[in-house]
């Protein structure tokens, strides 16, 4: 607790003497609205008082939530100790290895996608089919998410994430599962949004635009800093959580203000960047640490969290990445972090999504569950 109580008040400082950089012209009318002692906006600099931020969230922000899908023995409660599971989200490269064992890899195609669609939902373990489970090489980047959104509706049942590529997506994202359930899902969350900070202490206009348009469809949210230390947060673990954690209390209490109740989960994930390397060092035991840090600060809010599962930065599927994955993923489901993603397929740094890792850890996960 002496710990926390540490990184409260260097959060605090943080947000009280820095301040955070709201890039959209609603979020800043927003916290131009509110009472001083909250928030003081200087251009698009606001800067908050760290105790009101937490009283905000844990005055209406649930606890918990069920995340429904369009069969509703695919609902999923999130924040009650019973870990959801999530493939691997943004790879552009997948990898297949042939009968003979020979590996190759390309850009990310339709049909790829089609196919890891559909090996999540074939997946008992995997309770949420996540997005952009590769990027989409063969349409243009608007087109392609409409394309991954449809082959979600069209090729399982289960929950999944939205597409956050602009505020439009995400609103045809809801659009499209409204259809498919034959009603407005106003106030009953399907979609999960993944909205993320651009660190150092700035929210840039696009999230908060996707953030702003889920929120008012009462569709959860999960604000999360993802930190890589020395890059663009302190090199100490402590230093970069207090940091993210500012990050995330003002975002978390920005949903608030917006529609009170509406369902969210806090993020926080930091990295160490390798120097020499230019490159983040994923599956470092540091990483480990924060996803610890992360689930008691999301207690003290009253909050479900969200976890890092599968991460390596082994460039083939060999003992390092499982390794390293496994580590990441235990560590975030011994935590109790509430939803874990990239559990399932995640190689290469996050660059490449590898076809028969993903059918191995999602068999794996059973155990799990």
């Amino acid at each position: 607790d002496a710990t926390l109580d540490k990184i409260e008040s260097y959060t605090d400082r943080i947000l009280n003497e820095v301040g955070v950089l709201f890039e959209e012209e609603q979020a800043l009318k927003l916290w131009h609205s509110v009472d001083d002692k909250i928030a003081k906006v200087e251009g698009e600099r606001v800067y908050f008082s760290g105790e009101a931020l937490r009283e905000i969230i844990r005055a209406t922000a649930p606890s918990s939530f069920t995340l429904h899908a369009r069969n509703p023995e695919k609902n999923t409660v999130i924040g009650e100790g019973k870990a959801v599971f999530a493939p691997i989200y943004g790879a552009p490269k997948v990898q297949y290895t042939d009968e003979q064992g020979v590996r190759s890899s390309h850009l990310g195609t339709l049909a790829d996608y089609h196919n890891l669609v559909t090996l999540a939902h074939e997946s008992d373990a995997l309770q949420n089919t996540s997005f952009m489970l590769c990027v989409v090489h063969d349409y243009e980047e608007a087109r392609a998410h409409e394309h991954m959104l449809k082959a979600h509706l069209e090729l399982s049942d289960k929950p999944f994430i939205n597409s956050i590529l602009s505020p439009d997506l995400t609103t045809k994202g809801i659009e499209l599962v409204s259809s498919e359930v034959g009603t407005s899902i106003q106030d009953k969350p399907y979609l999960l949004h993944l909205i993320n900070s651009t660190p150092p202490l700035r929210f840039q206009v696009n999230p908060l635009s996707c953030l702003k348009v889920a929120i008012e469809h009462g569709q959860p949210c999960i604000v999360t800093a993802y930190l890589m230390m020395g890059a663009m947060a302190p090199v100490t673990l402590m230093g970069a959580i207090a940091q993210g954690y500012a990050e995330v209390l003002a975002g978390l209490a920005l949903t608030q203000l917006y529609n009170p109740g509406t369902p969210v989960l806090f993020g926080l994930y930091s990295i160490p960047f390798s120097m020499k390397r230019m490159l983040p060092t994923f599956g470092d035991p540091l990483s480990m640490h924060t996803q610890a840090i992360c689930r008691q600060l999301a207690n003290r809010l009253n909050l479900p969290a969200l976890g890092y599962g599968g991460k390596s930065t082994s460039k083939v599927d060999d003992f390092q990445a499982g390794f390293e994955a496994g580590m990441s993923t235990l560590t975030a489901y011994h935590q109790q972090e509430d939803f874990i993603l990239h559990v399932a397929g995640w190689l290469e740094s996050g660059r490449c999504v590898d076809v028969e890792k993903f059918k191995r850890e999602a068999e794996q996960l059973k155990h799990f569950i």
